[in-house]
């Protein structure tokens, strides 16, 4: 088994515009505050996370996954409205 770290903060999501409105936040739901995650790396299974957005404007979070050697990967984008919807 391996590792994956996943960071759920500003630096791994870049917000576009709906960064300009200070009450916009996100909710790591599967993840928080930097969280670890371990999977195996025999496995094929997908990686999903859970996020919840509040106070957004309608725009498109574009997720970046961090691995432990700090390698980036484009994840698929997420909405940011409704508030409080679970988006994976």
């Amino acid at each position: 088994m391996r590792s994956t770290s996943f960071y759920t903060g500003l630096a791994a999501i870049s917000l576009g515009s709906g960064l300009a409105s200070a009450q916009c936040q996100v909710y790591g739901i599967d993840f928080q505050s930097g969280g670890s995650y371990f999977q195996n790396s025999e496995l094929t299974d997908p990686f999903t996370l859970v996020q919840e957005f509040s106070g957004c404007s309608n725009d498109t979070a574009n997720n970046i996954f961090v691995d432990p050697n700090g390698d980036q990967y484009q994840c698929s984008d997420t909405p940011l409205t409704p508030d409080y919807e679970p988006e994976t």
